[in-house]
Formats: C-alpha cells, sequence, structure tokens
C-alpha cells in the first residue's frame, strides 16, 4: 500500500464504510478486530485514485483536429472554428467519453473547465468519476456589463448546487476577460468560497501582450473591441494580483511564462499552479519554471488540459490520461523523484482542488478511491515504473466499488 501522504505499508489493508475509509494498517491488525467481509486483491499496489486537476472534458472529440500552430493566436482560431462545428449532442458525448477514458487511466476526481455548463448536471450524473466543474467566464469588451456573466454563472451554481455538485469559478484567461470581470469573480469568490481556476501565463504571445503591448494576441484583441490599456508593462501573473484574483482558492493553470516577482506572487498568495505537461509540448513552449516556483514554495500539481492541445503518436489519437503526463513530466525533469510525481498527480491535485484529506491519499476519512497496480518489485521499482510509462493499472476502485465489474471491492 502506498499512502502517498504517510509512508509505504507491505502487506496493507483498508477497513471501508459506505464508500468511505474507515481504518488503515496492516493486514493482521485489521483482521485481528474483525467484523468485516474481506477481499484479497491479489499481489497488487494500492494506491490512491489519480486526480486531475485540469481538463476539459467536452473537448474530447476534438482529439487529432488540431496540428500543433505556429502560434497560439492561430490556434484559438482553430479551436473556436472547430467547437462551432460541434453540436450539443456531439458535446455531450463528447464529455462522457473523455470520463470514461480518465476512469480507465486510474483518474478519480477531475478539475474540469467547463465551457458549455448547459450539459450539466445530466452529464455529471452519467459517470461515477468524481466531477468539479469550473464554469468559464469570457468578456473582451470594456463597454459590456462586467456583472452579466456573473450573474448567468450564479443561477448555474445555484442548480449544479440543489443537484449536489461542488463547483467554482472559471474567468478564462487575463486576456479573455476585462479587469472588471476578473475584480467580480475576485469578489464572488471570496463571499461565496469558491474556488477560482484560470489560465494565465500560458503562451510567449500572452506574456508579451501584457509585459510589451505587442504580439499578434495584442494586436487581434485590439481589433476586436479588448480595451488593452491593462497591457501596460505587467505581466499576466501580476494583472491577476492587482485585480485581486490571486489566493488560496485559485488555481493557476500553466503559468509557463514568468516575469521577475512573478514566483513570489503566487508563492505568498498561496494561489496552486496545475501544469499539464502534453499541453505544454503540443505547443513547444520554452521549459517550464519549476525550480523557480518550487523555490517560491507554490503547490503545483498535474492535469491533462484538454485533447485539442494533445499530440497523435504514431498515428493514434491520445487518451486523456494522467500517466503520460507523469512520464513526460519524468523525461522533462529527470531530477525529480517518482514518489513526488505521484504526489503531485494525487495529493497535490487534491490540495488544489481543495480536497484535500478527502481524495488523493489513502487516509482514515478520505473516499474509498483507489488505483491498483502491479506489485513487480519494491516500492521503489513500482513508482519508477508506473511514473516512467512502463506499467499500467490493473484495476480502478471509486468509492468503494471495482470500475467495470459488479462486485464491491
Amino acid at each position: 500500500m502506498v499512502p502517498v501522504t504517510s509512508p509505504p505499508l507491505e502487506d496493507g489493508a483498508v477497513r471501508l464504510e459506505a464508500g468511505r475509509i474507515l481504518e488503515v494498517g496492516r493486514w493482521e491488525d485489521l483482521r485481528r478486530r474483525g467484523g468485516s467481509t474481506c477481499h484479497d486483491l491479489g499481489d497488487v499496489a494500492l494506491l490512491p485514485g489519480l486526480v486531475n486537476a485540469h481538463c476539459h472534458l467536452a473537448y474530447t472529440c476534438l482529439a487529432g483536429s488540431i496540428p500543433p500552430p505556429s502560434s497560439f493566436t492561430g490556434w484559438i482560431h482553430s479551436i473556436k472554428a472547430a467547437k462551432d462545428t460541434c453540436s450539443e449532442a456531439e458535446l455531450q458525448a463528447s464529455w462522457r467519453q473523455g470520463a470514461e477514458m480518465l476512469l480507465r487511466n486510474g483518474v478519480t476526481t477531475v478539475g474540469d473547465a467547463e465551457a458549455f455548463p448547459g450539459l450539466l448536471p445530466g452529464t455529471a450524473r452519467a459517470t461515477p468519476l468524481q466531477v468539479l466543474p469550473f464554469l468559464e467566464l469570457i468578456r473582451i469588451r470594456a463597454d459590456l456589463d462586467a456583472m452579466e456573466p456573473v450573474h448567468q454563472v450564479r443561477e448555474t451554481l445555484a442548480r449544479l448546487g440543489r443537484a449536489g455538485l461542488r463547483a467554482g469559478l472559471s474567468p478564462h484567461a487575463p486576456y479573455s476577460t476585462t479587469p472588471a470581470l476578473l475584480r467580480a469573480c475576485a469578489r464572488e469568490s471570496a463571499a461565496n468560497r469558491l474556488r477560482l481556476m484560470i489560465h494565465v501565463a500560458e503562451s510567449r504571445e500572452e506574456f508579451d501582450m501584457f509585459l510589451r503591448g505587442r504580439g499578434p494576441l495584442h494586436d487581434w484583441l485590439q481589433a476586436n473591441g479588448r480595451d488593452v490599456s491593462d497591457c501596460d508593462g505587467t505581466s499576466p501573473v501580476a494583472q491577476l494580483a492587482r485585480t485581486g484574483v490571486l489566493g488560496p482558492a485559485t488555481i493557476a493553470v500553466h503559468v509557463n511564462y514568468l516575469a521577475e516577482g512573478d514566483a513570489a506572487l503566487l508563492g505568498e498568495s498561496g494561489t496552486s499552479v496545475v501544469h499539464c505537461p502534453r499541453s505544454h509540448d503540443y505547443f513547444g513552449h520554452e521549459p517550464f519554471p519549476l525550480a523557480r516556483l518550487q523555490a517560491a514554495g507554490v503547490g503545483i500539481s498535474l492535469g491533462t488540459d484538454s485533447l485539442a492541445t494533445t499530440r497523435t503518436s504514431q498515428g493514434r489519437l491520445p487518451e486523456l490520461d494522467l500517466l503520460p503526463e507523469m512520464a513526460l513530466f519524468s523525461r522533462r525533469h529527470p531530477g525529480v523523484p517518482p514518489g513526488q510525481i505521484l504526489h503531485m498527480a494525487t495529493a497535490g491535485g487534491a490540495a488544489t482542488l481543495g480536497l484535500a484529506g478527502e481524495v488523493g491519499a489513502i487516509t482514515a476519512g478520505g473516499r474509498a478511491d483507489f488505483l491498483l497496480v502491479p506489485a513487480t518489485g519494491d516500492v521503489p521499482a513500482v513508482l519508477e515504473a508506473l511514473v516512467g510509462g512502463a506499467m499500467r493499472p490493473c484495476g480502478v476502485i471509486l468509492g468503494g466499488n471495482r470500475f467495470g465489474a459488479e462486485e464491491e471491492a
């Protein structure tokens, strides 16, 4: 057993009740206390279910449809055109297909950026995957009411809450929102204790737009009515700081480009960062600033982003899968131990989503969500094989039930 937040246990066991973990310990110790039906999972390593801290489930159908672009602005045009061709039924099917992919690949909890909240809550009820939707807000024109999208999101949040879904806000990015909308989202997040997810400093073009007031993204948005007076030498991360967005409830996605002082702003505010390695590779970004973020004390987790930003491999369409994200991260950052990378994809993702102690670790009181992998050696060898991409899961358990099987685990 590899609890992640505590040392591994040989011959480990968990006692479950109503989909929760009551007790964690060695098999002999739990057996002596008796009182439960026992299930031997065989010669496997038991790990927490993986936590995908950032995804776009509805874009699963776009896998392989957009070749890696020569510019980020060009990619925005391409994905907008691709989305516009999808019917609601196709988006619903795409969302469900993405959820199915994540589950069979070991993810049990996901933070999903929802551009189509009308798909919810019906799609979320159709999967045992725990989905935390973050409702997207976009507004580029300053002459439009910044509160209008917030009012619309409030109504959706109320509906999702009645359906039992924990949802958050997702102002899309600094470049696709106005400062007024960002301030409104920051107030809404604080007043209602909502987590806030935002793409930031994803591309060199976004970085140049704000810091240098130039570039294709700057010019295209200005031509489409965006007031670019906030592009005044302030970095995208600093833009979030001055609009009140940064904070312990905020999830900054990507953060590929940092100006001087940006890492400190993120660390001092308690903002979490989600890195999406395959998306980073798809765009050919500069190396992810891992060391600078870690030195500033920033919590970092992993996400898949969408399949619209994942390369095809040998003619095969990619899947939503956190395991190749870990493997690519390991290759790009060979000095990071496998156990630390696993933490980023489990307990780290849980902390990012506000679910520490509930998912991402095998601990009393948490959800009975587990990943089973073949026990082919000692714990270091198993983790190295799993994180390095040489091993696949042999089972997934959600809420105490084996995924894809009728029997209770």
